[in-house]
């Protein structure tokens, strides 16, 4: 029985091994981060949404109960949510909401460090 066992730990360790080889591989020479490329050339991001119910047009409430209190409002009413990252990218920082007539106008993420208020 040990025998056994010891086969199919073995093959189930070189599997694992040919499995996550390439994936990590594939992340470190893949293509160019794009979100960081324009994050340092504008010094913001325009986002489609935030998640898969938060987008242009979603009303104030909606944002409110989906993804909570805002951490912070600036004088002209935006909405910051810090600590938010682009998915498949290194980036990471606040993200402004702002508002329409009571709908979302426009999403944008900006640096961590960077103060609009």
């Amino acid at each position: 029985m040990k025998p056994f066992l010891f086969r199919l730990a073995l093959i189930a360790l070189i599997l694992s091994s040919f499995t996550f080889a390439p994936l990590s591989a594939r992340k470190s020479s893949s293509s160019p981060d794009l979100a960081a490329q324009r994050l340092a050339q504008y010094g913001y991001i325009l986002v489609k949404s935030a998640g898969p119910t938060i987008a242009t047009g979603t009303y104030r409430t909606e944002v409110l109960l989906r993804m909570g209190r805002p951490a912070e409002i600036t004088s002209d009413g935006a909405w910051l949510y810090p600590n938010f990252e682009v998915k498949d990218s290194r980036v990471q920082g606040t993200l402004v909401i702002r508002f329409e007539d009571d709908e979302i106008s426009k999403i944008t993420l900006i640096p961590a460090k960077q103060k609009i208020w």
